[in-house]
């Protein structure tokens, strides 16, 4: 017989109690209220602390939380083309 793992002894897992560590580039997106398009250029600017889990890069919570606290201003991407050899 299989113990009961809902028992008065285990403590609860609720959604509340458990603080998500690392958030992929939609979740990221959608924590900070902008686009997935934003995550990537930040992403790409060297803005997050990620880690890699496989293929899949994720990004901090501290890393967001920093993010969020801080001001940005001017243009997102680069203004000059990419892939264009002068």
């Amino acid at each position: 017989m299989r113990p009961n793992c809902h028992s008065e002894e285990s403590p609860s897992l609720t959604t509340q109690s458990i603080q998500k560590l690392l958030y992929g580039r939609k979740t990221a997106a959608w924590a900070l209220s902008v686009s997935i398009r934003t995550i990537d250029y930040a992403l790409a600017a060297g803005e997050f602390e990620t880690r890699r889990i496989g293929r899949k890069t994720l990004i901090t919570a501290g890393s967001l939380k920093r993010y969020a606290a801080a001001n940005h201003f001017g243009p997102i991407a680069s203004s000059e083309p990419v892939g264009v050899i002068a």
